[in-house]
């Protein structure tokens, strides 16, 4: 689908935002309302006035009307856009290629960064901080923080490692609550919708989390995990590599109280090899954190140290567990 000189026309999401009536409180009704903004809303409503319920024809359709109505009104400078949508249409593709399917988008004072639905995106801050962003998710931030706190905004899930300044808090922002940290690693999964079930989960560090209506900070000690529905919240510990395996942070690590039979099942499938033993060997439980090392062998050896078992190699390169 090409692309238009009017960066509002060349977004599904506000051209659906229009349709809905342009509702006040939106990411779309908070930006500023110039004749760009203008131009796209009337646009929009020139080619159809009420909400659609559409499958992927039927949207592509509504874009490629919307892209004729707004070239006719333009027609007077038809080749120079067309100019202009051919160079637009290179960078895209290029940035797309670049950028691994993240979209930024800038109004000259903000960036918003959104992931497609396949993607993981890791963002560095102005500051340092460094943000994964989930597929799915978006993040409002400020081309450059300078202010005496660093604000970013949040729709959906991301893992924030918060550079450290004590004299310089960092918030997270959205619908419901919002995280305040300084030198911190917290995860983060918000929604519009205050049915689903929303969280603030610290890693490491400290965090508080103020949610609208109850008054005061929640503060979190590390492995906590705040949740958030339907206008109440709980807070428990809980293992934060069971909820961060979306990073790709803690693909290596194997934690919590586990049987050998399911670190063999992990260690097998990481080095592609096979690891057996006896039920009596299986069944031993231990618990702890285990680093799946580069050298498979290094990792076996800190195994054998946490757990009362040893190990051998057949001559076709199974991995024997024995007890010791």
């Amino acid at each position: 689908m090409a692309r238009i000189n009017n960066k509002y026309l060349n977004d599904f999401e506000f051209v659906l935002w229009v349709l809905q009536g342009c509702e006040a409180g939106s990411v779309w009704d908070c930006l500023p309302h110039s004749d760009e903004f203008e131009e796209a809303v009337n646009v929009v409503r020139s080619v159809r006035d009420v909400r659609p319920e559409l499958g992927l024809e039927e949207k592509n359709e509504l874009m490629r009307r919307i892209r004729v109505s707004y070239l006719k009104s333009k027609s007077s400078n038809h080749k120079k856009l067309m100019l202009v949508v051919s160079i637009c249409s290179v960078v895209a593709v290029c940035l797309i290629l670049v950028l691994g399917h993240r979209v930024f988008k800038s109004s000259g004072l903000e960036v918003i960064v959104y992931v497609a639905e396949s993607s993981v995106s890791v963002i560095d801050l102005k500051d340092g901080s460094k943000v994964w962003l989930c597929p799915g998710s978006r993040l409002t931030c400020p081309v450059a923080f300078d202010s005496d706190i660093r604000v970013v905004t949040l729709e959906g899930e991301a893992f924030f490692e918060v550079a450290h300044n004590p004299e310089w808090p960092f918030e997270v922002r959205s619908e419901f609550m919002s995280a305040t940290a300084l030198s911190t690693s917290f995860d983060m999964k918000v929604s519009f919708d205050p049915s689903q079930t929303q969280h603030v989960l610290l890693v490491d560090g400290s965090v508080g989390v103020e949610i609208n209506g109850h008054g005061g900070q929640v503060l979190l000690r590390p492995s906590e995990l705040l949740s958030y529905n339907n206008d109440s919240y709980l807070v428990r510990e809980v293992n934060p590599e069971d909820f961060l395996s979306w990073t790709g942070l803690y693909q290596n690590i194997i934690s919590g109280v586990n049987s050998i039979s399911e670190i063999a099942s992990k260690i097998s499938s990481h080095y592609h090899v096979t690891v057996r033993g006896s039920e009596s060997v299986m069944s031993i439980k231990c618990s702890g954190k285990l680093v799946l090392f580069d050298n498979i062998y290094q990792t076996l050896d800190v195994l054998t140290y946490v757990a009362p078992i040893s190990y051998s190699v057949s001559g076709n390169g199974e991995i024997i567990l024995k007890k010791k």
